[in-house]
């Protein structure tokens, strides 16, 4: 490598370290979060992270379920709390837990998206995602398996 290149570095953000941020801030403001809030939370910080910087925020693709989207890595870790609030954080298998470094566009992001949505129940939140015209109705009507990056870039901002 030449001396005046810089090294890039690329960190991994997972939807389960974006879960402990939210699951932080739930502890923090004593706001209870169910896994299907989390799972909304979620969707819409991603989405506000799309149409901010272009980018993805982390790989895992959107699934459409019942409910509207679904990151199923978050699903599988959360899923035993039922309708339940959250107790715990995800840890891996050394029992550490991760929450991504809030900077930049993704602390702006994920500042709106709970200060907009916080307050508002999983169910709620899930019947935003089913209104016309969003990511989740286009790919549910075209009975796909996963929700489109462009179409979650083109919605329009979710406002309970």
């Amino acid at each position: 490598m030449a001396r005046n290149e810089k090294r890039r570095m690329f960190i991994l953000i997972t939807p389960v370290c974006v879960a402990n941020n939210f699951i932080k801030r739930g502890k923090a403001e004593d706001i209870e979060i169910t896994p299907l809030k989390l799972q909304k939370l979620i969707y819409f910080l991603f989405a506000e992270y799309l149409r901010r910087t272009d980018d993805t925020l982390f790989t895992e693709r959107f699934e459409t379920w019942t409910l509207g989207p679904v990151v199923p890595s978050v699903y599988a870790e959360f899923s035993s709390y039922g309708k339940k609030p959250i107790e715990t954080y995800a840890s891996d298998s050394r029992g550490n837990s991760y929450v991504v470094t809030e900077t930049g566009v993704f602390k702006q992001c994920i500042d709106k998206i709970w200060c907009q949505y916080r307050d508002y129940s999983g169910e709620t939140l899930s019947q935003l995602t089913h209104r016309p015209g969003t990511a989740w109705s286009k790919a549910k009507e075209a009975q796909k398996r996963y929700l489109e990056l462009g179409d979650i870039k083109n919605e329009p901002e979710q406002i309970a």
